[in-house]
């Protein structure tokens, strides 16, 4: 099992969901919208991954919940920073949110996940 709170790469794969989380304005008139995502979209399709955070294990199902940092990128291309999901222009905020995927579809670097949390 991978550690809370590490960088993963996700490969693409229609077996798990993503929501955007949406936020326009601030304080108590802010509104809270969540959308999810209808896959393969135009920026995100086979071959493809991104990397997120590793938020959540749900030990049931055996699929975890992570939070996009970066990407996506073609299987062979190295992640640069590079952020194509994003919220509307007039968004506050916006984080996307990978529900339910396998730990198949999740590559950590080893080092990562045991050094950063020792046992």
């Amino acid at each position: 099992r991978f550690h809370i709170g590490i960088e993963a790469e996700v490969a693409y794969d229609e077996s798990y969901s993503i929501v955007g989380v949406i936020t326009k304005g601030k304080g108590k008139k802010a509104q809270v919208t969540e959308k999810k995502m209808k896959m393969p979209m135009p920026v995100f399709r086979p071959n493809m991954y991104i990397v997120a955070t590793i938020n959540s294990y749900n030990r049931d199902k055996g699929t975890y919940d992570l939070t996009y940092s970066s990407g996506p990128y073609l299987a062979d291309e190295n992640p640069n920073g590079l952020h194509l999901f994003k919220g509307p222009e007039d968004a506050t905020s916006s984080v996307f949110h990978f529900k339910g995927v396998k730990q198949s579809l999740i590559t950590v670097d080893l080092y990562d996940n045991f050094g950063s949390h020792q046992p």
